[in-house]
């Protein structure tokens, strides 16, 4: 009774921890719109632009872009012949790759991801590390899409499967059923074959390999096209991204990343050849430079997707090294010093003569003050009578006229 209690313990709060994460990734794409492929949802009662099969040159390109399509779907393109190394399957713009260094095979190179694949890994990757501290890599996703339908395009013979320009696999892809045979685990059927098509065993569903059971509780809608299709790249690698992340544990760490991988996928083996697959994955980034028109989730320019996707850059040679000979050591004679130019003597300016000074004029002393005599004492003098007031002076009389002679 103790060991179904915890089980059942531990399979309620697995549950409440899905219902979380996946809350919190709904919040995510509501507020930043990090998955929009082709713009809002388009209204149900205009005709639905068919799917096309996204182009499919051959040139290796592993860089991790991220373009923006434009919203109508471009047309069909006709697929180059499949070539023998299976490297027809590569799609991006303007990468230049170095030559191949190691001797894996062309399927488990990031250059045979399709580009539309590379996108979903990349934006799930972005919003489920958004949403939680999961530190997902969105290589282990790379991975697990390698591995499961050899990222939508089939394991089998080329050309049975394509990715359309939305990232939608046509035909839909199936895994073989889980019937108890050839070392697979035997699961009953679940949802009376409605998402796997097969109505006595359950088989994985869609280019991430997610159950019927298991997509019924992680499915998302990631491109906001009000449909969780586990045949869409988006929706898968998303709703596998959120099953990763359902523990809430730290996927940087190498241990808690295995016991992930573990349970997704229950297979003896399975998380060691995800982790060989993302060393690889690794490798192919570090050889591959980047010549593109933006980097990260920066839409490209919509005169840059006009339906048409850009001419691959061939793939460069190999190159061919030739060891150089070993240098013979050579004593070289010494050189004879050349005699030194005698120095031609500067001629030594005259000197200019200073001015002569004016004589300054020496100061005239001034001649001493001559002391003045000091006069004799004099007896007071004795002061004089004032002055009488003269009297004024009288009146001369008159003049009597003269009397006339007598006549």
């Amino acid at each position: 009774m103790g060991d179904v209690a915890a089980l059942v313990r531990r399979g309620a709060r697995r549950a409440l921890l899905l219902a979380v994460v996946l809350a919190l990734v709904a919040v995510v794409l509501a507020t930043t719109g990090i998955l929009d492929r082709g713009g809002p949802p388009r209204p149900s009662a205009g005709p639905a632009a068919p799917d096309t099969a996204a182009p499919t040159p051959a040139a290796p390109s592993p860089a991790p872009v991220v373009p923006a399509p434009a919203t109508v779907d471009p047309p069909a393109a006709p697929a180059p012949a499949a070539s023998a190394d299976r490297t027809a399957t590569v799609q991006a713009a303007g990468l230049l790759v170095v030559p191949e260094i190691d001797a894996r095979p062309a399927a488990d190179r990031l250059a045979a991801a399709p580009l539309p694949a590379v996108t979903a890994y990349q934006r799930a990757a972005t919003v489920i590390d958004t949403a939680t501290t999961c530190h997902l890599d969105w290589l282990v996703l790379a991975a697990l899409g390698r591995i499961e339908s050899g990222h939508g395009l089939g394991l089998g013979e080329p050309g049975a499967y394509r990715v359309t320009a939305k990232g939608r696999v046509r035909p839909a892809y199936y895994g073989r059923p889980l019937n108890g045979r050839g070392g697979r685990s035997a699961v009953s059927d679940t949802d009376g074959g409605r998402l796997d098509a097969r109505p006595l065993w359950d088989a994985p569903v869609g280019p991430m390999g997610l159950l019927p059971a298991t997509w019924s509780t992680v499915a998302v809608d990631a491109d906001g096209d009000s449909v969780r299709d586990p045949q869409d790249l988006d929706d898968a690698a998303l709703g596998a991204a959120v099953l990763l992340c359902a523990e809430g544990h730290d996927l940087a760490r190498p241990k808690a990343l295995r016991k992930a991988l573990g349970r997704y996928d229950a297979t003896k083996g399975f998380p060691a050849a995800v982790r060989r697959l993302v060393a690889g994955y690794e490798k192919d980034l570090a050889a591959t430079t980047v010549l593109l028109p933006g980097s990260g989730l920066a839409p490209v320019p919509a005169d840059l997707v006009d339906g048409t996707v850009p001419a691959m850059t061939a793939r460069t040679p190999e190159k061919k090294f030739v060891r150089a000979p070993e240098p013979t050591l050579v004593t070289p004679p010494k050189p004879t010093p050349a005699p030194q130019p005698t120095p031609t003597p500067e001629p030594e300016p005259e000197p200019t003569p200073e001015p002569t000074p004016e004589p300054t004029p020496e100061p005239t002393p001034e001649p001493k003050p001559t002391p003045e005599p000091t006069p004799d004492p004099q007896d007071d003098p004795t002061p004089t009578q004032e002055p009488t007031q003269e009297p004024a002076p009288e009146p001369a009389p008159e003049p009597t006229p003269e009397s006339g002679p007598a006549s």
